[in-house]
């Protein structure tokens, strides 16, 4: 079993984890909601989260830049149904 990181989570259905279970033959999503009747956006919920980007290269960082870390805010994101998405 492997968790998902956070910027690959649904955040329209309040889902706030996501893992993959591998077993003989199969795998399957485990997915981790909030119970929420709304239907907008949670700002409390999905804070910003590391994007996956590097901030620094490696000359900067050797040198000894301290540059914040490359954040994804989740509001920022275009809203798409993926291939993914539909299939579950």
């Amino acid at each position: 079993m492997g968790f998902l990181p956070k910027r690959d989570v649904n955040f329209m259905n309040m889902e706030i984890n996501r893992a993959l279970r591998y077993g003989k033959g199969f795998a399957e999503w485990i997915t981790f909601k909030t119970p929420r009747k709304t239907g907008s956006f949670a700002e409390d919920i999905y804070i910003p989260c590391y994007k996956g980007e590097m901030s620094h290269t490696y000359e900067e960082w050797a040198g000894g830049a301290n540059k914040t870390p490359v954040t994804l805010d989740f509001r920022t994101i275009k809203v798409e149904k993926s291939a993914a998405q539909v299939k579950r």
